[in-house]
Formats: structure tokens, C-alpha cells, sequence
């Protein structure tokens, strides 16, 4: 799929998972766990892994790509096989400074 339509970051200080459906406002959610307030993003917060909700997890998911699937415009937008990582940061910079090579 040419879209996303979930995303997963862990905490550096909180070790919380931020599970997140960047189309959360359109899928169902009837046990009221998604937060947000925007127009389209929504995300549950896990602090324990006893307490994540994994066939409730699966069941958005799976609705969660289907409407994705649903806005694609054409075959052409499909990837099969994908993985996206945008990043991975083992040290945290303050705002606006770099790391700078000598």
C-alpha cells in the first residue's frame, strides 16, 4: 500500500507504546480507547504489556486498512512487502543543535 495507516514509537524515558491509525477518526471505535481530538490521527497509549489490547488492536487494524486500501487511486500505489522506518535515535540532541564532526 502506497499509504500509511498505523504507526508504533516507543518512549526513550516513558517505555510507553504510542500505537497510532492515521485515519483513527474513521474507523469504529467502540470501546473508546483511541485519543485524539484532530481531524483525522487517533492513538492508544500501552504502559504494560499485560494491559495492551491485542485482539482489539487487530480488529482496528484491520479496518484501519481497509479504509486506507479504500482511498487508494490505483494499483499503482500498492507495495507489497514494506517496511518504513523514519528513525531511530539512540541519543537524544536539544532542540535545533547537531552533532558536529571535528
Amino acid at each position: 500500500m502506497g499509504d500509511t495507516f498505523c504507526s508504533i514509537a516507543v518512549g526513550r524515558n516513558s517505555h510507553n507504546v504510542h500505537f497510532g491509525f492515521y485515519w483513527g477518526s474513521k474507523i469504529a471505535d467502540p470501546e473508546k480507547l483511541l485519543l485524539g481530538e484532530g481531524n483525522q490521527y487517533r492513538y492508544i497509549i500501552v504502559k504494560n504489556k499485560n494491559d495492551f489490547p491485542k485482539v482489539y488492536i487487530r480488529k482496528l487494524l484491520k479496518e484501519a486498512h481497509a479504509y486506507s486500501f479504500g482511498k487508494m487511486k490505483g494499483k499503482k500505489q500498492i507495495l507489497k512487502g514494506t517496511t518504513i522506518t523514519k528513525s531511530i535515535s539512540p541519543v537524544k540532541r536539544g532542540r535545533g543543535k547537531t552533532k558536529r564532526t571535528k
